[in-house]
């Protein structure tokens, strides 16, 4: 009876770790064997923050014989005012901490890297008299979560202290601050922290506050990517473990095993209830992001996992030279992504006099304009939307079939010129309704539409663009914009005739030029009448015949 799967919040599948609700991650586990049952089953991947590297994982996941549409409306967001505050000592940041905490609007979150961390921060906001805080870290009880998120959304405080464990699910619109008094591992946490301020869409502060301390400690989270000797020492001890169900190229993989080496300095994460099983996890599911394994099927029993897994990759079976180049492989690639998330962070932090942070947050989420309200490189809103082309992927083939009505209209010939037009607005309506496939205006050109001609949804395929993002799709071998019929409006503006004129012709492609009036065409020294292969006509008689083949 299931028709869709929805994922909310679904870029926490890959961008959150190992160790972090491990049943989320495994989601299309469960799908798959949904699927065998129901084929056709659809499944939502909802977020608004999609990095490339996690649609990439994504996909590989949950993409079956290239079913995959991605429907994008990424942009950042537009209410947060940035400030990067360097300390010069840790008692520095300590004075500067004291001034924030008085001066920064509330309600205000403060992110802080430990749950050690928090306990002493707000410690010291009640020795300067801020009574009135909650703690939410990896510590918190599910009881007290569940308390705090409460008397948080109905204003019973006003400053809460917390680790990266708060935020998600957690919708307070009217945040006014985020105070970070410790550097993320990444750009893309970093963001997420700072999006949990202005949801009401009014403007909010995004402050962090650091030492050069702090650097080192994100630096350090780099370090936690498992050595070739230790991965392999942990998958290994899972794959002799005696509980482990070994057939060909499938086991039956209990990750309640202690690795064949001295495990007792090594710690994971603060909330796991076991390192071990923790580890291993952390081993499962990174040797499935190499694709070297697919996890067929997950249990839980006994505060464990019961992987089934299916081995891809024969090299995993021995503990040979071909293995350990392979886990060398796997390890770089990891610390390589980690490292580099730190990198980016760092060299905008440490510049952040120089460097607008939207150019951090549009290297992570690519398909964004760049767009700031303020950080330390300056005061006024940077926006620009160079980035709206070229599209995602260039459309090669030719799809557009030109409607007869156009065809009729034009007797055959590949092109007309329609002088002495009433409106632009009129005639543009007149040709959607017509069956048009391409508009293209000047970039200065405001066209309002009917509210008419929207609720009768004539034609919902045409599309509308200026001069420029034409000369792009073309220039990007998007032959797609070079078929059906397209209708060209010109004010006058030389440059973007002579574009309109020097595209290319193909068979599939009609071409209707909107003027004014006939004008010389510069550097051609002769009229647009003259140098378009067709008719030239006055738009009463276009008009008149478009009328009669409509009736």
């Amino acid at each position: 009876y299931l028709r869709n799967i929805i994922v909310d919040e679904a870029h926490i599948i890959i961008d959150w770790g190992s160790s972090f609700r491990v049943d989320f991650q495994c989601l299309d586990v469960l799908r798959n064997n949904l699927l065998a049952e129901n084929p056709e089953l659809r499944t939502y991947l909802l977020s608004a923050t999609y990095s490339k590297s996690t649609v990439k994982n994504l996909k590989m996941f949950y993409c079956q014989e290239d079913r995959w549409i991605e429907i994008r409306l990424d942009r950042l967001r537009e209410e947060p005012r940035f400030a990067i505050i360097k300390a010069q000592s840790r008692y520095d940041k300590g004075e500067k901490l004291k001034e924030l905490l008085c001066k920064l609007p509330r309600p205000m979150i403060v992110y802080v890297n430990t749950p050690d961390d928090a306990e002493n921060l707000q410690k010291k906001c009640r020795e300067m008299g801020f009574v009135n805080t909650e703690l939410f870290t990896g510590k918190t009880n599910s009881t007290d979560r569940q308390r705090i998120i409460e008397e948080w959304t109905e204003d019973k405080f006003d400053m809460i202290i917390a680790t990266c464990a708060f935020g998600v699910g957690v919708d307070k619109k009217d945040v006014r601050t985020v105070l970070h008094l410790y550097i993320p591992s990444g750009a893309n946490q970093y963001y997420q922290e700072c999006g949990r301020g202005g949801r009401d869409r009014l403007p909010c502060l995004s402050v962090m506050l650091y030492h050069q301390d702090d650097m080192q400690s994100a630096f350090q989270l780099t370090q936690k990517v498992l050595t070739v000797e230790k991965l392999k020492g942990r998958w290994f001890s899972l794959m002799e473990y005696e509980k482990t169900v070994r057939r060909y190229n499938t086991a039956i993989i209990d990750t309640s095993v202690k690795p064949s080496y001295n495990s007792v300095n090594d710690e994971f994460y603060l909330s796991a209830s076991n390192a071990d099983i923790s580890w291993n996890v952390y081993v499962i599911l990174l040797l499935r992001r190499a694709s070297v394994i697919t996890i067929t099927d997950v249990d839980y029993n006994e505060d464990k996992y019961m992987f089934h897994i299916r081995i891809n990759d024969s090299n995993i079976l021995a503990n040979t030279e071909e293995t350990e180049h392979l886990f060398e492989n796997i390890r770089e690639e990891e610390y390589n992504k980690i490292y580099n998330d730190f990198k980016l962070m760092k060299s905008h932090i440490s510049n952040a006099s120089r460097i607008c942070l939207s150019e951090m947050f549009n290297e992570i989420y690519q398909l964004t304009d760049e767009y700031c309200a303020g950080c330390n490189s300056h005061k006024t809103i940077q926006w620009s939307s160079s980035r709206r082309l070229p599209l995602k992927k260039p459309l090669t083939k030719a799809y557009t079939t030109i409607v007869p009505e156009i065809l009729s209209l034009l007797h055959n010939t590949p092109e007309m010129l329609i002088t002495h037009c009433p409106t632009v607005e009129h005639i543009i309506v007149e040709f959607i309704q017509f069956g048009i496939d391409v508009i293209v205006i000047p970039k200065q050109m405001k066209v309002i539409f009917p509210e008419k001609l929207i609720a009768e949804k004539k034609n919902t395929t045409v599309q509308i663009m200026d001069f420029e993002e034409f000369r792009k799709l073309v220039a990007g071998k998007n032959d797609y914009y070079l078929s059906g019929s397209i209708l060209f409006v010109f004010d006058g503006n030389q440059e973007d005739i002579r574009q309109a004129l020097s595209m290319k012709q193909t068979t599939n492609l009609k071409r209707i030029y909107v003027a004014e009036k006939d004008m010389v065409v510069s550097g051609r020294k002769r009229n647009l009448s003259e140098i378009i292969n067709g008719q030239t006509k006055d738009y009463a008689i276009v008009e008149s015949e478009m009328k009669n083949r409509n009736v």
